[in-house]
This record gives C-alpha cells, sequence and structure tokens, in this order.
C-alpha cells in the first residue's frame, strides 16, 4: 500500500501494520473503508468522486469494493475533449433501445465495447464468484440507463414544455422499455448467457427508477 502521508510504499506480504514504518504515522483503520466507501457513493460530482476512490484504492490496494466503484463510475470524471457517450459506462445499452439510430456496425461496437470490456473483466476476476459480480454490474448499469436515458430523457418527462405528472411520466417510460427488452433477445450482439439476466436487470432498474408495480408487467414481456 502507499501511506497517506509520506506516500512511500509499505510492503503488506507480513500483514498490514498499524503504522507506517517510514514516517511512523498511523494508517487508516480497517472499518473506515466502508464509511469512506458510503461516502465516496453518495458524492453526485463524478470528478469528486473519482478523487475520493482514488484516494481509497492508494489506501486499501487491491479491495474489490473499492475497485468496484471505480467500475461503475466509468469515465464520467472526465472533463473536457471531444464529445465521447462512451464515458458513460451504460451508453452502449442506447444500442439495444433504440437500435435504429445506430448503424449495424455502430450497434456491434457499442455492445462489444459494454460487454467485452477489459475493466470488467479484470475486476469480476477479483470476485469470488465472477458471474454473480457481472449480474450485479448489469444491475447497476440497467439501473443508470433507465433513469437517466429513460425517465429522465425529454420524450418521456416532458410535453409541449412542460413536465409530466409521475404516473405520465411512468406510463411512457413502460411503452420505452418493452421494445428493450425484446431486443436485447433480439440482438446478436448480446450474449446469449446475459439475455435474460439483462431484461431483469432492466426491470429491476424501472423498479428501482419508479417503486412501483409496474415492473410486474414488464416482467411479464421479458421475451421467454
Amino acid at each position: 500500500m502507499i501511506c497517506p502521508a509520506c506516500k512511500k510504499q509499505i510492503d503488506l506480504s507480513t500483514g498490514r501494520p498499524l503504522f507506517c514504518p517510514w514516517c511512523g504515522e498511523r494508517l487508516p483503520a480497517e472499518e473506515l473503508l466502508e464509511e469512506r466507501l458510503r461516502e465516496a457513493r453518495a458524492e453526485d460530482d463524478p470528478v469528486t468522486k473519482y478523487a475520493l476512490l482514488m484516494k481509497l484504492r492508494e489506501e486499501y490496494p487491491g479491495r474489490l469494493e473499492v475497485e468496484r466503484e471505480i467500475l461503475y463510475l466509468g469515465r464520467m470524471y472526465e472533463r473536457g475533449g471531444r464529445p465521447d457517450f462512451y464515458r458513460i459506462p451504460f451508453w452502449p445499452l442506447s444500442a439495444l433501445e433504440k437500435p435504429r439510430e445506430f448503424s449495424r456496425g455502430m450497434r456491434r461496437e457499442m455492445l462489444t465495447r459494454f460487454f467485452e470490456n477489459p475493466e470488467l473483466e479484470r475486476v469480476a476476476g477479483m470476485a469470488p464468484d465472477r458471474e454473480a459480480f457481472i449480474g450485479e454490474y448489469l444491475d447497476e448499469m440497467a439501473a443508470g440507463y433507465v433513469d437517466l436515458f429513460i425517465k429522465h430523457s425529454n420524450a418521456n418527462s416532458m410535453f409541449l414544455g412542460f413536465r409530466l405528472s409521475k404516473a405520465d411520466n411512468e406510463r411512457r417510460c413502460e411503452k420505452a422499455l418493452i421494445p428493450m427488452l425484446i431486443n436485447v433477445n433480439k440482438s446478436e450482439n448480446v450474449p446469449p448467457q446475459w439475455k435474460d439476466r439483462l431484461c431483469r436487470a432492466l426491470v429491476k432498474g424501472f423498479e428501482r427508477a419508479f417503486d412501483s408495480d409496474a415492473a410486474r408487467r414488464l416482467e411479464a414481456k421479458i421475451p421467454r
């Protein structure tokens, strides 16, 4: 690990010391990790969140809890340069919601990047159960997509410049999600073993976004 005070490297092969062997400063306690992770998760600004997570990675190296949060953040902390939707880790799911807006080659590239993400493979390899970890990753990405690109899209939340009621917003989003579930099942770019899991993740994302019984109706729409 790296000492937060003197920035020198500490060998952990024989155990985690209480104090830095170089400068003598007390090292961060293990029990503080979850508290600081909660602080990072609660941060809305991606730049600040990334800085908090990088500090945790330095102080608690090789921890799945930290690496998972960095993975979920994607590249949303990047600023400047040309517009790049790939900074949003769940944006490639747009290829399944609105396939006509992208060429066949673009859809393939988007979903290949999503499912064959080297960082996803690296962090999943740290988990005791790789498939369970990827399932949790799909839950988080689907929830993020439903909230940002479906629930809060102007097409589903506004009409003639006026914000729709929660009930109208929910109905529009339900209609938008049904063809997406069908497209997941039809897509040649979604790995077969993850099609049903991704559909269920999208339904869970809808339920999280609206806290609604509509999720039961959507569950029935998942292609079998």
